[in-house]
């Protein structure tokens, strides 16, 4: 079973940083909205998405082991890795409001209400892109100052 855990966590933290990559281009593509932008912002979501669901399958089992011997031996590491686990919920849901509104935007046009909801798309991706980078940046944090 640590075995599949430590491989499943590696690829959980892969995918996790490739999503803020991913996330970059979406964040900058959707100031000025081009009709190709749709699957590159579909693209981006779903690499969130899929790291959260890898995570959050991963959640049992570390509620288990890694999340009690942490709260016990290194307490400040714990909460930083409890504060990861919320940041992502909100990632997830950012990024995936984002491709949704950039979806539902109707074309192009000059229309008061699509203007607003490629502005909330954006900024959806924007929020979604800071909240990845800085689980990621936890995540990484924690990986490296205690071995699983």
């Amino acid at each position: 079973m640590t075995v599949w855990l430590r491989l499943f966590e590696r690829i959980h933290g892969h995918l996790g940083w490739l999503s803020v990559a991913a996330l970059v281009h979406p964040a900058i593509l959707l100031r000025r909205p081009r009709p190709q932008g749709s699957w590159i912002a579909g693209a981006a979501a779903g690499l969130t998405l899929a790291s959260g669901v890898l995570g959050a399958c991963l959640y049992p089992a570390y509620r288990q082991t890694v999340k009690v011997r942490l709260l016990h031996d290194k307490t400040s590491l714990a909460w930083l890795l409890e504060r990861k686990e919320h940041l992502a919920i909100g990632a997830v849901a950012f990024a995936v409001a984002g491709w949704l509104l950039q979806v539902r935007v109707p074309g192009l046009e000059k229309n008061p209400a699509a203007i607003r909801l490629r502005k909330l798309a954006h900024l959806s991706f924007v929020a979604a892109l800071l909240l990845t980078l800085l689980v990621s940046i936890f995540g990484t944090w924690v990986a490296s100052h205690d071995s699983f």
